[in-house]
């Protein structure tokens, strides 16, 4: 590796840009070069002040809730029996409450794809006010039942909204749990 090409790579560790690989590759050479600490070093020194110079953020608790679905993902995917899936429990994950009344449990976000997928607990006499559709959203019903408008799902019945379409108001009048797969919505805001 060259000097400048060391000299890159230090600053894009300290950045934390490099990919998954290039960051453990790079660790590994690094715990055995005196020269890369030395880079390291060097650019954690000229860029600590820039991080010290910006006021600090509180992220959304959508955000928190999709670092850490995503953090479980992949933590999930790195230690399963079953490489290259993701699975959620029925005990793991939490509920977020979106409205009086309803809740979600957030199951897998692919911001890359913009869609995520999650389940969604409606009490009683609880529900959602008309609203529009970006991309195709589906819709599952796995216990209860759902109005939508003046249809009605019950268990096992799927409903899919197109891209552009306008939901009419979604209301469970014994509680639901529905399963969703739709656009990334901020559930927080």
């Amino acid at each position: 590796m060259t000097r400048k090409e060391a000299e890159a790579l230090a600053a894009e560790y300290v950045l934390g840009t490099l990919d998954a690989e290039s960051r453990a590759r790079f660790a590994g050479d690094l715990a055995q070069d005196a020269d890369l600490q030395a880079l390291v070093a060097d650019w954690e020194q000229r860029l600590s002040p820039l991080a010290e110079s910006v006021e600090p953020v509180q992220p959304s608790a959508s955000v928190w809730s999709g670092i850490e679905a995503a953090l479980d993902a992949k933590s999930k995917t790195a230690s399963s029996d079953l490489p290259g899936t993701v699975t959620v429990k029925a005990s793991e994950g939490s509920w977020q409450e979106i409205a009086e009344g309803v809740t979600v449990k957030m199951l897998y976000v692919d911001r890359e794809a913009g869609f995520q997928s999650y389940l969604m607990r409606l009490a009683p006499r609880a529900g959602l006010p008309e609203h529009p559709h970006s991309k195709i959203e589906e819709c599952y019903v796995i216990e209860g039942e759902v109005l939508i408008g003046k249809k009605r799902f019950k268990p096992g019945d799927y409903h899919l909204a197109l891209e552009g379409a306008t939901h009419p108001p979604l209301v469970s009048v014994t509680g639901a749990l529905v399963f969703l797969r739709s656009e990334i919505y901020d559930f927080a805001a």
